[in-house]
């Protein structure tokens, strides 16, 4: 069984059953490939700030809040690949200049931004799925116990993952991953014709250093 600590990913199953998979998917918009939200409506903000929530702070060591939400959506026609990599950016309310944040961007009409990296090791995500997940339609690899290596740059993520042992998350429908933030990961493109869609939630146990704030609140 994997373990959050060593390999740096735990997967969860039935976080939430058929009925509330039917009433997510009713109520949320998959507009984009990945789609940002900080204003969620009702059901999502529900799940996020309940289940999701509880299970992260069962396994966290400090009081942690979601910060970020994107609705992932890979289907034919909105397919695509993403190569080895690790999750470096945060979103903030707005821009300020700050020594150590750098590397600005917009998604979303929301500005991102490079924080420090001890506010990356610090974070958990989570990933709710609301289709089955597998690696015909593009399920999350990770490369196990790679969140233990620190900043890496490209050429070091590629050779982590070249070394290290790659895992494919699958799952079923309502079923979830709970990751360490900098693990290393991919997604390849779908050569399937189910959809695959994902609540991806990053959470945080620290505040940003005034005037920064994160975008979800």
């Amino acid at each position: 069984m994997p373990s959050l600590a060593v390999d740096g990913y735990e997967k969860l199953s039935a976080v939430i059953d058929t009925i509330q998979i039917t009433e997510l998917i009713s109520q949320l918009s998959f507009e984009a490939a990945g789609c940002r939200v900080f204003e969620p409506q009702e059901k999502l903000r529900e799940t996020v700030f309940g289940p999701m929530l509880s299970l992260v702070a069962e396994r966290s060591t400090q009081d942690i809040r979601p910060v970020r939400i994107i609705l992932f959506d890979k289907k034919p026609g909105r397919n695509w690949t993403l190569g080895w990599h690790q999750d470096r950016t945060i979103a903030v309310r707005e821009r300020h200049e700050l020594p150590e944040f750098q590397v600005w961007s917009t998604k979303g009409g929301v500005p991102h931004v490079e924080p420090p990296f001890r506010f990356m090791e610090d974070m958990l995500t989570m990933r709710l799925h609301l289709d089955d997940v597998d690696k015909t339609n593009g399920a999350l690899e990770v490369i196990s116990g790679s969140h233990c290596l620190g900043r890496l740059s490209d050429a070091e993520t590629a050779s982590a993952a070249a070394a290290g042992k790659a895992v494919a998350i699958e799952q079923s429908a309502g079923d979830a991953v709970i990751l360490a933030t900098p693990i290393v990961h991919r997604s390849l493109a779908s050569t399937s014709e189910r959809r695959r869609r994902v609540i991806h939630v990053d959470l945080s146990p620290k505040d940003l250093p005034p005037p920064l704030e994160w975008a979800l609140s």
